[in-house]
């Protein structure tokens, strides 16, 4: 049986329970703290990577997370791919996202950490679009097993961790 909310004068009423606690107005906050008027975001592959970071933002508000993971993490591939193409490496544009990564790294386009991380959250992002055993530490759903959250909780942090390092990639001037 749904709880009956409470507009009584005597406490305030948050966002969160006008949405029903969606969680809606916690990520879209969460967003609107990385993402401000004033930034500045370079779309190497044109108007449909500027249309997929817009789906992007709008997934994880919605609670879409593993849309997210695989839409974030393609945004941060097209991106230095559309890099590479633009230079003129038209065959190592067309590279997987290992082989992207490491090429931006070489090229200097991202710091030995950012390389690191992103070769990290690609990890995280392989279970949820290649098959993994069902046992695999690797998938997130046993991640959350292990570390007694659920499987929601470990998805959205994830999609967090990502959407965090397509930001970043995206305001890079070098790459």
């Amino acid at each position: 049986m749904e709880t009956e909310f409470d507009f009584s004068f005597d406490r305030p009423v948050y966002g969160e329970e006008l949405l029903g606690g969606s969680g809606q107005l916690a990520r879209a906050s969460w967003v609107a703290r990385r993402v401000r008027n004033d930034d500045v975001y370079f779309m190497q592959d044109g108007t449909l990577s500027q249309l997929l970071f817009k789906e992007v933002l709008s997934t994880l508000v919605s609670g879409q997370y593993i849309a997210t993971i695989v839409l974030a993490f393609s945004l941060i591939e097209r991106t230095v791919a559309g890099r590479l193409a633009f230079v003129g490496d038209k065959s190592g544009a067309l590279a997987k996202s290992e082989a992207l990564l490491e090429n931006a790294f070489k090229r200097g386009w991202l710091r030995t950490e950012e390389h690191e991380l992103l070769n990290e959250l690609r990890k995280l992002r392989n279970p949820i679009v290649h098959f993994r055993d069902h046992l695999s530490e690797t998938r997130p759903e046993v991640r959350a097993a292990l570390g007694a959250r659920t499987t929601e909780q470990v998805l959205e942090e994830d999609a967090k961790r990502i959407l965090e390092a397509t930001i970043h990639v995206l305001q890079k001037t070098a790459l």
